[in-house]
């Protein structure tokens, strides 16, 4: 069977897996019908919780479950030492102005003047 028949495959019977219930031989379901689960109805104290399944989502990849978490983390962190590094050459260059600035004005105040005749 080729990949591709195969990953079609399992998708489609995913999808009708998903979208069969539980049967009421299922042992999980015996055991909450017995706790007061009714079908339908949220399960907890005030049944006001989740009461369809959780959508779940298929990964393709070898990587692991928040390797994707993590590499937008690492972005986000990447982008901040950029913006930092620019703020501390902006700041390196504005006193390096200002440090110019009082070069020039020390020299102009200890300059002698020429005589204006």
């Amino acid at each position: 069977m080729g990949k591709k028949k195969k990953k079609s495959m399992e998708a489609t019977l995913r999808e009708t897996g998903l979208k069969t219930e539980i049967g009421e031989s299922n042992i999980g379901f015996q055991m909450l019908t017995k706790m007061g689960y009714n079908s339908g109805s949220g399960i907890g104290l005030y049944n006001s919780s989740v009461s369809l399944p959780i959508h779940i989502t298929v990964k393709h990849n070898r990587a692991g479950v928040g390797m994707e978490t993590a590499k937008k983390l690492k972005q986000l962190e990447e982008q901040e030492n950029h913006k930092r590094k620019q703020k501390s050459q902006q700041k390196v260059t504005s006193q390096q102005k200002v440090t110019s600035r009082q070069k020039v004005t020390a020299q102009r105040k200890f300059t002698p003047q020429q005589n204006v005749t």
